[in-house]
């Protein structure tokens, strides 16, 4: 599995990013990527298939292979994930599906066009300690009849940081079965924001680590671009 993720974070000028996975199982179903889409542009991924295993493998392949194909066309994002959905539906059995967030970035204005497919919402932190939540999109690939997918904007300055991430994080569960959360999150998040990306993803990762006893039920997937 680990081959279809980045073997190292990549360069993006004017970016510090940071990219842990701890998958759930030897073969996971956590994907996320960079996507170099010309000298202006980049673009970032981040996914989950439904299931485990073999068949986890063979989805996040695919998704992988259509992002990358149709990225590379200059299609507006719509496109994308229309076609994106189109596969999905036309190539794999009923109820196999993915949630995706899919960006353009331009790196010289952080500035991002996305489309969230049903994926736990990205956020962006603030300078100010605002957040944002990128929720534009639609419904996951794949899953009934989702070919209709609303783009969203968002811009972000320097010290502020896109945090993308799976539900093996918002939704680990403590001893008593409950969820680690979108608050807990954002809390540990906010607390190093002044740091570095790496910095910022072991607190995450170490306080979810925390929370749930070391008791791994999902992958878990955690990318943070500070600019």
């Amino acid at each position: 599995m680990e081959n279809l993720l980045p073997r190292k974070i990549l360069h993006i000028a004017g970016f510090d990013i940071a990219a842990p996975n701890e998958p759930w199982s030897e073969i996971g179903g956590d994907y996320y990527d960079f996507i170099r889409i010309d000298p202006e542009r980049w673009g970032v991924a981040i996914g989950d298939v439904a299931g485990k295993g073999a068949s986890a493998a063979l989805l996040v392949s695919a998704l992988r292979a259509s992002l990358h194909s149709l990225a590379r066309n200059e299609l507006a994002l719509r496109s994308i994930f229309r076609k994106a959905h189109c596969f999905f539906q036309e190539s794999f059995a009923e109820g196999d599906f993915a949630t995706l967030f899919y960006a353009e970035m331009d790196p010289a204005v952080g500035r991002l066009i996305y489309i969230n497919a049903g994926h736990p919402p990205p956020l962006l932190i603030r300078k100010n300690g605002a957040i944002e939540s990128l929720e534009n999109g639609g419904l996951p690939l794949g899953l009934l009849e989702a070919d209709r997918y609303a783009e969203g904007v968002a811009d972000f300055d320097d010290g502020e940081a896109l945090v993308l991430y799976t539900d093996g994080i918002s939704e680990a569960l403590n001893a008593e079965d409950e969820p680690y959360g979108r608050g807990r999150l954002i809390a540990a998040i906010s607390s190093s924001i002044s740091e570095s990306a790496a910095s910022i993803s072991e607190s995450v990762m170490e306080d979810v680590e925390r929370f749930s006893g070391s008791q791994i039920s999902d992958d878990r997937t955690l990318v943070i671009l500070k600019r």
